[in-house]
């Protein structure tokens, strides 16, 4: 362990950009959206 620190961004996380936040305008949206249209995993066809 030293003295020094300095400023660093975590990339390593999902919140690195904020949207873990609750948003009141768009949470809402969100969960109406995902309530009637559900999730899915999407991929493009595989030709074997």
């Amino acid at each position: 362990r030293t003295k020094r620190t300095s400023k660093c961004l975590n990339l390593g996380s999902y919140n690195y950009l904020g949207f873990a936040a609750a948003d009141e305008y768009c949470t809402p949206r969100v969960i109406e959206s995902l309530n009637k249209y559900s999730a899915s995993t999407c991929s493009t066809r595989v030709d074997g």
